[in-house]
């Protein structure tokens, strides 16, 4: 007897799709794009010499700060190593800020700040001077910003929109937010006068306390551990 072997032809099944390659991996968000070192407080500006640190004062102590943008804000953020409101050698508060460019091409840094004034309320503010700006040269009043202070994380968030900031730089996506070189974020002791008259020249800033140098350039609209406007 013979046994014929059916032979069953191979089906193309049509709409089959071809393998899907794995989509590309979101990027991380960026984090902790301005460090320095901590303890390093000083009584005056460390330029001034090898022996100018101390005393130690954990509350004026930057440990790490950020800039962030999702295009209609920027902020920065200043983080202390603890978070006081009774700081002896500044018993009337004292100030923090974060120096930056937008685009490479900016012609202004621009300043976020908060003046946080024991026994009264907080304010923030923006200022702005030239980039070619001689050392000490004071910088200008923009205007008023918002402002967080996380106590508990010994955090300052200073937020200023997009508007205010128009005449330094677009927020365009993928436009550059860039911590300056020479001081980035600052805490210094003191509680600077009030200026509310944009164009007028302020005093950002008493005596300082820690200087953060440069930092990592962040993308306005890139992804961040600091959600703007927050």
């Amino acid at each position: 007897m013979k046994v014929r072997l059916a032979v069953v032809p191979l089906l193309v099944v049509a709409g089959v799709a071809a393998p899907v390659a794995n989509a590309a991996p979101k990027p991380k968000p960026s984090c902790l794009t301005i460090s320095d070192p901590k303890g390093d407080t000083f009584a005056v500006r460390a330029q001034d010499g090898q022996g100018a640190y101390g005393p130690q004062e954990n509350a004026l102590d930057i440990v790490s700060g950020d800039l962030a943008s999702d295009g209609k804000v920027v902020t920065a953020v200043v983080r202390l190593a603890s978070f006081s409101r009774a700081i002896a050698s500044s018993p009337q508060g004292f100030t923090v800020g974060v120096d930056f460019l937008i685009g490479s091409s900016a012609t202004s840094v621009v300043r976020l700040q908060g003046v946080l004034i024991s026994g009264s309320t907080d304010r923030f503010e923006v200022s702005a001077k030239a980039t070619d700006a001689l050392p000490n040269v004071p910088s200008t009043y923009v205007g008023e910003a918002t402002g967080v202070v996380d106590e508990k994380k010994g955090e300052i968030r200073i937020t200023a929109p997009a508007a205010l900031l128009a005449p330094y730089g677009a927020l365009k996506a993928g436009t550059k937010l860039i911590p300056n070189e020479a001081e980035s974020a600052t805490a210094s002791r003191g509680v600077p006068p009030v200026t509310t008259t944009p164009g007028q020249p302020m005093t950002t800033r008493g005596p300082f306390a820690d200087v953060a140098a440069g930092g990592r350039t962040v993308a306005v609209g890139a992804p961040s551990c600091v959600v703007p406007g927050k």
